[in-house]
Order: C-alpha cells, then structure tokens, then sequence
C-alpha cells in the first residue's frame, strides 16, 4: 500500500520512539516491554520525521507568491504534537499524514 499526499498535506515517516528517545531505547536494549497502550502514547509523543511526499497545494497559502516550501522530500522536521493522522502500512509500519500548517521548523546538519 502507498500513501499519497493529496492538497496541503504532507506524508511524514515518524522517528520511531526508540530514536527519538534515548531512555526508553536503553530500556526496550534491557528488554523492558510497555503495554501495547503505552508505547503508542509514546509514539504520538514523537514530534520529528522525515518527509516522504509534499501535497500539490501545500504551503501556497502560508508562503507568499514565488517563495519556497518551507521544507522538501527527504528533509527532517519538526512537526505539531498530536498533528495528523497515523497510518498502518502494509508492512506493519507506520506513515502519518499532517496539515502543512502543523511544520514548525526543519532540522539541519552543521
């Protein structure tokens, strides 16, 4: 199954929980497991992904005329906690789809 950005959405693949969150990496390392609930209470906590695919009309009306997206394919980026909406695959991972307006910053390398 593929998932395609339509208007002013974006298709993100999430930083799993373990590389968002250095602690609970240790602990899934230690073999400590959460309820089914729990991890997926931390997972929405994730606010950092990478961008798969841009909707034909996003960030037009948030830029002014002729201006860049704010972001591009394969940038990593900050994103609204709780925005969008996740997405199981058929590989039993995860993509989420969220508004454009929900970016608040791009993440760079020095």
């Amino acid at each position: 199954m593929q998932v395609k950005a339509v208007g002013h959405r974006l298709v993100i693949k999430p930083y799993s929980i373990e590389q968002h969150d250095p602690v609970f990496a240790r602990a899934k390392a230690a073999g400590l497991t959460l309820l089914e609930q729990d991890e997926r209470r931390n997972q929405v906590a994730v606010d950092k992904g990478t961008v798969l695919e841009i909707g034909p009309t996003a960030f037009i009306a948030l830029n002014p005329p002729g201006e860049p997206a704010w972001c591009k394919v394969g940038d990593v980026i900050g994103y609204t906690r709780n925005a969008g909406k996740y997405i199981k695959l058929d590989d039993e991972s995860h993509v989420l789809v969220i508004n454009d307006e929900d970016v608040v910053n791009i993440f760079k390398e020095d």
